[in-house]
């Protein structure tokens, strides 16, 4: 089993415009980004040959919430939000 967890409180960016530590958005850009991935595989000697099954799943979430502020005509702050959830499984 396998298993990551990415959280940030907002982005990590710099704009060559601004000073250091400084940013021109209004609002906070948070991001999630978890992954999981679990496997399990089984090998036996049969009389007439080998027999071998393993199968896999796969989740990875991501969230995500950008600043729009600066996006016309909106003249107060406002955010966009993107949620993204994927499962895989596979079976060889």
């Amino acid at each position: 089993m396998v298993g990551q967890s990415i959280n940030a409180d907002d982005t990590q960016y710099a704009l060559p415009s601004l000073p250091p530590d400084q940013r021109s958005n209004r609002l906070r850009e948070p991001h999630d980004n978890d992954f999981a991935e679990g496997r399990i595989a089984a090998e036996r000697d049969l009389s007439w040959g080998e027999a071998h099954l393993s199968t896999a799943l796969v989740r990875h979430r991501v969230t995500s919430r950008y600043d729009a502020s600066a996006a016309p005509p909106i003249p107060a702050p406002s955010t966009m939000a993107l949620r993204r959830k994927e499962r895989f499984a596979a079976e060889p």
